[in-house]
């Protein structure tokens, strides 16, 4: 299907790039195409997490700022269930399967955001701040921040099994009268931090519980931005249905990887990257072993400070709690990807999807680079001319396309200036001479741009 539309288009691509590159009296040229490869497909990783079996978490803490619906997030009891009249607890067993349910962002920030707006979570005290931080914070798959920049979208899809979903009737609830000796002990003896780092900054009163599967995507979109979200889940399907070999630059998304979390079954029978079948798994679903938490509404949770009768211990708490959730956020990197059209001879560069005027036309992306000027890094200007762009350190009626590194090192990918003796074009790859001709050789400059996550 993808091969086949890539040739209806192809030719006209090719009329763009020509008339936008040369003029029309300009002679044919006889030198060979190149195409600079994409960044690398990234990868797919598997991890697995389980709660102890049988546990119910109705009535547990809960960190707002760990990972959407980790089991990591839960606390310890805070609520005693055995000290609740029964009658204020519902609870229906049963399998209820749910596939295929979306969240996606342009960016991380965007990406928490849907979450908690489809999930109905108000920030509290009128911030602006957002839960679960630690789907990005915390996550073993990003080393630092430039993992989770602002070139990145991320999508995710969760398929899951629930078992079991418990209520509390919260209203006219006289907390004090249903608290964990330990909690109370707490509120007496710790510190409002000691508190939060011990059980949480809420309490769950309502608990879907079984076993799920997260698919949790990320790559560079080339799209619109009212577009991307949905191009990047589009994304995450076909990486998805091509496991086994997925492709580099699926639809318009490029160097995607999957971080593939699978909470609760039996840890022995995951899939691996090379036999991504989830039977053995689907298979060892048992009611012991599906405890994680399945899904989370805002109504869910009540603030852990709720339940505090003492005034002065109230304040203090709630106090705490919102500097620890707003001490969670982050800061997104200033990044972009440098995307390229060209037709095998003539390049060009862009930054931004909407910078492209033929949005028809076949683009690819070949690194990235900052917005902004950080430490350690100085400005790459971009020359046009009819025989396409060039990119340099120093400003020659050029415009300023982004910022880069002086020097090159662990934080750093490398791509080198080739030529043909008429155009130029950047790579990742480092070769004596490239394209079909091997009439491309290196310039011997070199721009140390961000490195690219993928590697």
């Amino acid at each position: 299907m993808k091969t086949k539309r890539m040739f209806w288009w192809l030719p006209a691509c090719l009329i763009v790039f020509i008339t936008a590159c040369h003029d029309d009296d300009s002679p044919v040229s006889t030198k060979g195409d190149y195409f600079t490869p994409s960044i690398p497909q990234g990868s797919l990783t598997i991890t697995g997490e389980n709660l102890p079996e049988g546990k119910s978490l109705l009535g547990c803490g809960y960190d707002i700022t760990g990972a959407y619906l980790s089991d990591k997030s839960v606390r310890k009891d805070i609520i005693d269930i055995a000290k609740i009249d029964p009658d204020r607890i519902t609870s229906i067993r049963g399998t209820i399967g749910t596939n295929g349910i979306y969240y996606a962002g342009n960016n991380a920030h965007d990406f928490l955001k849907n979450i908690m707006e489809e999930k109905e979570f108000t920030s509290l005290n009128g911030s602006n701040d957002l839960f679960f931080c630690g789907t990005f914070l915390d996550n073993n798959s990003f080393k630092n921040a430039y993992d989770y920049s602002a070139q990145y979208s991320f999508a995710m899809e969760i398929s899951s099994m629930q078992m079991v979903i418990r209520r509390l009737m919260t209203l006219n609830t006289r907390w004090e009268n249903c608290l964990t000796d330990e909690f109370k002990q707490a509120l007496e003896n710790e510190t409002p931090q000691r508190i939060i780092d011990l059980y949480g900054t809420h309490i769950l009163v309502t608990v879907r519980q079984g076993c799920w599967a997260q698919y949790f995507y990320r790559s560079i979109v080339t799209d619109n931005a009212d577009k991307k979200a949905l191009s990047c889940i589009m994304g995450l399907r076909d990486y998805l249905s091509n496991i086994s070999e997925p492709q580099d630059g699926t639809g318009k998304n490029f160097g995607g990887s999957v971080n593939a979390i699978f909470h609760g079954g039996d840890p022995g029978k995951l899939p691996t990257p090379n036999s991504f079948n989830l039977s053995a798994w689907n298979l060892s679903f048992t009611d012991e072993n599906g405890t994680s938490l399945t899904d989370l509404y805002g109504k869910d949770l009540i603030p852990i400070y709720d339940v505090v009768s003492d005034t002065d211990k109230k304040q203090q708490l709630k106090e705490s709690v919102a500097t620890y959730i707003r001490n969670r956020q982050f800061h997104m990197l200033p990044t972009a990807p440098i995307i390229q059209i060209t037709d095998g001879k003539c390049y060009r560069f862009f930054t931004a999807y909407e910078e492209i005027t033929d949005q028809t036309s076949s683009c690819n992306v070949i690194g990235s680079i900052y917005t902004e000027p950080i430490t350690g890094t100085t400005p790459v200007y971009i020359i046009s001319t009819v025989n396409g762009d060039r990119l340099s350190l120093s400003p020659e009626n050029g415009r300023i396309l982004g910022y880069i590194h002086t020097e090159q090192g662990n934080a750093t990918s490398t791509l080198y200036e080739i030529s043909n003796g008429i155009n130029f074009a950047y790579t990742s790859e480092y070769k004596s001479s490239y394209g079909e001709k091997e009439d491309w050789e290196p310039t011997g400059t070199r721009f140390y741009i961000p490195r690219t996550a993928f590697e």
